[in-house]
């Protein structure tokens, strides 16, 4: 598997306010060689403070979160000039809350039912700044 395009891994970010699920996306990007995990959290605002912090390449995000929803983050995070882009994930597959998503700078949109492989293949598409929108 390839590596980010200058030589490291592609830094990620998740957040998701649901533990269980949240811990399956961090140990399927553990276990892929191209993607290193940063940081998780668990509402939009922790979120917001770890990838200002870090500063990852992707931010893996629920659209549905406490404090701070998925939408309202991608919105801040480009008021802030941040470069990491975002992926939204969500079991809402609602076309105009993915639109809403798109239109505040989202990179790509996954379905909560999407695979482990399809996730990490996703994040690996837009840390190279590839769209990666999967919605049936």
């Amino acid at each position: 598997m390839e590596q980010h395009s200058n030589g490291r891994r592609i830094g990620v970010v998740v957040a998701d306010d649901h533990p269980l699920y949240r811990d399956g996306l961090v140990r399927a990007i553990a276990s892929a060689a191209e993607l290193e995990l940063l940081g998780e959290a668990g509402d939009g605002a922790e979120a917001e403070e770890l990838i200002l912090e870090l500063r990852p390449d992707v931010a893996l995000v629920d659209v549905k979160m406490p404090v701070l929803g998925g939408v309202e983050l991608c919105e801040r995070l480009a008021r802030h000039g941040v470069g990491t882009r975002v992926l939204m994930i969500s079991a809402y597959l609602d076309p105009s809350l993915v639109a809403r998503a798109v239109a505040a700078g989202a990179a790509g949109y996954l379905g909560k039912d999407a695979s482990r492989d399809e996730i990490c293949d996703a994040l690996v598409q837009v840390g190279r700044g590839v769209v990666a929108t999967q919605v049936p």
